[in-house]
């Protein structure tokens, strides 16, 4: 890590909170050893880690088939105007509140592999507006060629084979408890 972003070693952490930890005893580190100028520490949390690599494909000859990233507010937008047309909407009070629970299912859904399993498990009430809201989404932006942080993993899973992708020389992930199989495959 010392060689800096130069050197070529990257370090993905789970997580912002593990990241700035890393970051900040690397920077200690090197003020203990008495210097006052060094280069940073490519330290990053896997979303951002994740974001970087789709950046960089969007700079690759391979950037016009890649869709769009919607940012957070436009995906809370579109599960909100799904939410309200759909049947299930109607009979909501709080739909901000349920597009971001619907929001954060679908990000553990895509983490996790679950969609498939879902298409053959009996669902309540609840599992079938969220599996409606789903198909209805996933047209929407697939209509739109628009892609969300749920799925961007697996966007740049399919662009890390190219050679014009940018790759860290040296890649360690540090301190991952739990590894989705949508990390495991990236």
């Amino acid at each position: 890590l010392a060689g800096g972003v130069e050197a070529g070693v990257t370090v993905v952490a789970p997580n912002q909170r593990l990241a700035l930890t890393l970051r900040r005893e690397f920077d200690d580190a090197r003020t203990a050893q008495g210097l006052t100028v060094w280069a940073s520490a490519d330290i990053l949390p896997f979303t951002a880690f994740v974001e970087r690599a789709y950046e960089d494909a969007l700079y690759s000859e391979h950037a016009a088939g890649l869709p769009l990233l919607l940012a957070p507010a436009q995906e809370q937008a579109l599960w909100e105007n799904i939410i309200r047309g759909s049947g299930a909407g109607a009979a909501l009070l709080a739909i901000p509140e349920t597009a971001r629970l619907a929001r954060d299912a679908w990000q553990l859904t895509h983490a996790w592999r679950l969609a498939p399993r879902l298409k053959h498990f009996p669902l309540n009430e609840d599992g079938k507006a969220f599996q409606e809201w789903s198909q209805r989404y996933e047209r929407e932006t697939g209509r739109e060629r628009l892609t969300d942080s749920a799925r961007l993993a697996d966007r740049v899973t399919v662009s890390w084979g190219r050679a014009e992708i940018k790759k860290p020389k040296c890649l360690i992930c540090y301190g991952f408890d739990i590894v989705t199989p949508q990390q495991t495959e990236l």
